[in-house]
């Protein structure tokens, strides 16, 4: 056997198990479970309109979608969060669910079954390229995570949203912001006179 064998057999190969078995622990392990149903009756009633003077809830054309982090993290509350999978959509505007999002499970990364995760939903159009300010966000809560054996959680205290109100584009935004500008300016020139 040659010095490079030896070498390999005796260092390379237990390296290559050990990293072997650990992955395979590490994707073995559970994960925590969420049940992405914002109409359980009893438990969530959720309802997200985009107008709720207009009776125009959210529907066909719109994408939700959870974002989920540990809970107590020091860092900012999106900093802290990682977008959930699968999406899901809204039911039809037709229906009497119409404003609730079609149920899935969501696996949260990295996150045991059992562990308490802060959670948001968000919703955007289902249009590429998304256009600025178009995501409505909803409340944030705190849920105990299923998975192992156990139930998925279920998004209890969740509220509807009650209106969503697009931002402006960012042409208007420039806008407002010039006649601003122009307007300080001639302020600042009339009191230097």
């Amino acid at each position: 056997m040659s010095e490079v064998e030896h070498l390999f057999r005796r260092v390379v190969e237990p390296l290559a198990l050990c990293a072997a078995l650990l992955c395979g622990e590490y994707e073995g392990r559970g994960q925590g479970t969420i049940l992405f149903d914002t109409h359980v009756p009893g438990i969530v009633d959720a309802r997200w309109w985009l107008s709720s003077e207009a009776g125009v809830p959210f529907g066909a054309g719109w994408t939700a979608q959870l974002f989920a982090g540990p809970v107590g993290s020091p860092l900012p509350v999106f900093s802290s969060v990682t977008p959930l999978f699968p999406t899901t959509t809204f039911r039809p505007s037709s229906s009497a669910e119409s404003g609730y999002v079609n149920p899935v499970v969501v696996t949260v990364p990295n996150m045991p079954p059992g562990a308490q995760a802060f959670v948001i939903m968000t919703a955007y159009p289902d249009v590429n390229p998304r256009p600025p300010f178009s995501t409505a966000v909803g409340n944030g809560i705190i849920v105990t995570l299923g998975g192992d054996g156990q139930p998925p959680a279920y998004l209890q205290g969740f509220l509807g949203l009650a209106g969503f109100i697009p931002e402006p584009s960012p042409v208007s935004l420039a806008a407002v912001g010039a006649v601003l500008f122009f307007l300080v300016r001639g302020f600042q020139q009339q009191r230097n006179s």
